[in-house]
């Protein structure tokens, strides 16, 4: 914890070694718009996508702090083929709760896809129903940073596609159309 982004101070384990077996990465927890972690069904969620011996898991905790993990599968690539190398964010839209609608959330990952190129998707779920995928779409952000919205239109920043050999970072936003 930081209040100053100088000085931190250790508060505890995030993953145990039960968990991530030496190794955890691409955990994420879900935010929304203005990047501040949001509850779903009364805890913090945190998707561990890669490492973890191979097992998808996802941890739940009351205060950001201490956390309790378990084996989950919450997504499926069946539509895309390949495999999962990780998840980037995990966004909760601002609708959540009207006009009908529970709101939606949406996991952007990067994968490995049936020919084993490295690809980008996003997966659409039910806020209330965080593991159960709805839709699946090829083509994401990989915003590891995560997605913000600024102006009414979201925006990220991304250095993974730079030319090789570059340090370049470029900024995206949505098409306004």
């Amino acid at each position: 914890m930081s209040d100053d982004l100088i000085h931190w101070e250790k508060l505890g384990l995030a993953v145990p070694y039960e968990v991530s077996r030496f190794w955890a990465k691409g955990a994420v927890i879900p935010r929304n718009a203005q990047g501040d972690a949001v509850k779903i069904g009364g805890h913090y969620l945190m998707y561990l996508s890669e490492g973890c011996g191979g097992t998808t898991h996802v941890g739940r905790s009351a205060d950001m702090v201490n956390w309790t993990f378990e084996p989950h599968e919450y997504l499926d690539l069946g539509p895309l083929g390949g495999s999962l190398h990780e998840v980037a964010c995990a966004i909760v839209d601002d609708g959540a709760g009207t006009g009908g609608d529970s709101g939606k959330l949406v996991l952007d990952f990067f994968y490995g896809d049936a020919d084993g190129q490295f690809s980008a998707a996003q997966a659409l779920y039910d806020v209330n129903q965080p593991f159960t995928q709805k839709a699946m779409h090829r083509g994401g952000s990989l915003a590891w940073g995560g997605l913000l919205k600024f102006g009414g239109t979201w925006m990220f920043a991304q250095g993974w596609d730079a030319p090789s050999g570059s340090r370049e970072m470029y900024l995206y936003r949505a098409d306004p159309s």
